[in-house]
């Protein structure tokens, strides 16, 4: 079944690792193609993933969600420079997106740049006012840095939000790697 959720929720859904959650949209053939793409990316199969995502940017180059989708399948496959070059296309389309700061906090993190990724973790939740699932993933990269309490406070507030099982698997990461498994 499909979800309704914003486009900037759908956006991420990749980074997310939820499976495709554009499909009853429009029903465009390249939103087709991402939504395939989202699902070959969800079963793990990163060279479909990626040949579905290029379809779908050439039947709508003006579409941002393309190339941040295809960023997800680079990052997964481990070309993190391939998957700044399509965040950095999002970001030409999409400037004041908080998927997009989003996205640059997740690749600053995994390039270990603690100081960047709280910056743009705290930049896509300014975007977003809020929204539940920036506060998970700015909560998540303050328990991974030690921050417990910036990490519980911004946890239980994307569970107050939206029960969601990413959300509360991101709160008992953060726990966990700090050693307050009982908490979790």
């Amino acid at each position: 079944s499909v979800t309704k959720i914003s486009d900037e929720r759908a956006g991420i859904s990749c980074w997310l690792g939820e499976p495709a959650l554009w499909v009853g949209k429009d029903g465009s053939p390249a939103e087709r193609a991402r939504a395939r793409g989202a699902e070959l990316l969800w079963t793990g199969d990163l060279p479909g993933a990626l040949a579905a995502f290029d379809e779908a940017g050439r039947l709508a180059p003006e579409d941002p969600w393309t190339p941040l989708s295809r960023a997800a399948v680079r990052f997964k496959g481990g070309d993190v420079e391939g998957a700044r070059a399509d965040a950095a296309a999002f970001r030409r389309l999409r400037p004041d997106s908080p998927a997009g700061a989003a996205v640059d906090a997740m690749l600053a993190a995994a390039s270990g740049d603690k100081t960047a990724a709280l910056a743009f973790a705290d930049r896509s939740c300014a975007l977003s006012s809020g929204a539940s699932w920036t506060r998970a993933l700015r909560g998540a990269l303050r328990g991974r840095w030690g921050d417990l309490d910036g990490a519980r406070e911004d946890l239980d507030a994307a569970l107050l939000e939206e029960k969601a099982p990413w959300a509360l698997a991101a709160r008992a990461d953060a726990l966990n790697r700090l050693g307050f498994f009982w908490l979790a």
